[in-house]
């Protein structure tokens, strides 16, 4: 005989109490739980298991690993020959409330007679309610009972993978796009319930960061320093379950005004030196032309040359040392009387200021010539 203990549990309606010894009485009484009001417990009542039976043992240590939801319950599995198992699940309401829900129970669809001790349970599993699982073993001869029923709460028990984030920088400001991490698998989160993120930034140089909220999966971080590396890192959260944080993502900032006022003023400084130097070239260009205009650099002409070897600057007129031919002007009386001496002083005058075309035998024969006319005339 085992000893008398007294064990407090709670249950629902038409629910198993599972790890009873067979072939054992128990006994046990009810209250109902109420909020404000004192329930009494019920009449006592004794009952005995029946005796152990030959055959398979039921699946034990049921769990279930949620991610996104994808659900996968695992079970230890006692035999290593040929078994198979078989998975169902219920919705807790209606353990609740059903007096035998024996009959609610449904098969997972791919989770009929498998081989392995895992199934993938995320077909029926939604964010709405309550789910019940149990497993049972089977081979060619026999069917273990069920095992114990494990409750699955997909809001509680999935967790969140840390969403993808995408970022473009402007001059000030970052524009951030987050994709749900849901969203890489079938069963969507964000068809139900909201994310809500929390982003942390910082400027890469510094450790103090600033922290933002956002519901929406685009939004824009303003009021950044230019030409500026930042980094950020992202949080989904959902309802009381929170997701890692996602990669450190880091961009830099495009550049400020400063830099841009800095580009032009080099641009005007390069682009008036281009303007300068392309003014000399062109006064330098000028300045050869009125050069070889007014001051050429040819030699001199071939007469000048035969002078010898005396100054270019002194004068190309013959001196009255070197021997000339003389020459002698003849007038006739008949024109004589036409010819005064005003007509002489023009004359002599246009001579003299054509000197540089002739030599002195001409002004020697302009001076017998005047001899002459003064002679007659008397």
């Amino acid at each position: 005989m085992f000893p008398l203990q007294e064990k407090t549990q709670d249950v629902f309606s038409g629910q198993n109490l599972p790890y009873l010894q067979p072939d054992t009485t128990y006994c046990l009484k009810v209250k109902a739980s109420l909020e404000d009001h004192k329930a009494l417990w019920s009449p006592e009542y004794c009952i005995k298991t029946p005796k152990a039976l030959d055959g398979l043992a039921p699946p034990k240590n049921l769990r279930v690993y949620a991610l996104n939801m994808k659900c996968i319950l695992y079970w230890d599995n006692l035999y290593n020959g040929s078994i198979s198992f078989t998975v169902q699940w219920l919705y807790a309401f209606r353990r609740q409330y059903s007096p035998d829900y024996s009959d609610e129970w449904i098969t997972v669809q791919g989770c009929e007679n498998i081989t392995k001790p895992h199934c993938d349970i995320s077909s029926p599993v939604s964010f709405h309610g309550m789910f019940y699982f149990r497993v049972r073993t089977m081979n060619s001869y026999s069917k273990s009972p069920w095992s114990e029923e494990l409750p699955f709460d997909p809001l509680i028990e999935n967790e969140i993978d840390p969403p993808s984030v995408k970022v473009n920088a402007s001059e000030n400001s970052l524009h951030i796009f987050i994709v749900p991490p849901e969203e890489l698998e079938k069963n969507s989160i964000s068809e139900h319930y909201s994310f809500t993120y929390h982003i942390w930034y910082w400027n890469n140089s510094s450790y103090t960061k600033g922290r933002i909220e956002e519901k929406s999966t685009s939004f824009i971080i303003p009021n950044l320093s230019p030409s500026t590396v930042y980094c950020l890192e992202v949080q989904a959260l959902l309802i009381s379950k929170s997701s890692k944080f996602s990669n450190v993502t880091c961009i830099e900032t495009a550049s400020g005004q400063s830099n841009q006022v800095s580009l032009v003023i080099a641009v005007v400084f390069f682009g008036a030196a281009a303007v300068v130097v392309a003014l000399l070239c062109v006064s330098w260009y000028i300045w050869k032309k009125v050069k070889y205009a007014f001051f050429p650099s040819c030699n001199f002409p071939l007469i000048i040359e035969k002078t010898g070897g005396r100054d270019p600057n002194s004068s190309y007129l013959i001196s009255s040392e070197e021997s000339t031919e003389k020459c002698v002007l003849v007038i006739e009386k008949s024109i004589l009387p036409e010819i005064n001496l005003k007509d002489h002083g023009q004359s002599e005058q246009s001579c003299r200021d054509s000197g540089n075309y002739s030599n002195d035998d001409d002004i020697s024969g302009n001076k017998n010539s005047h001899e002459i006319k003064e002679e007659e005339a008397i």
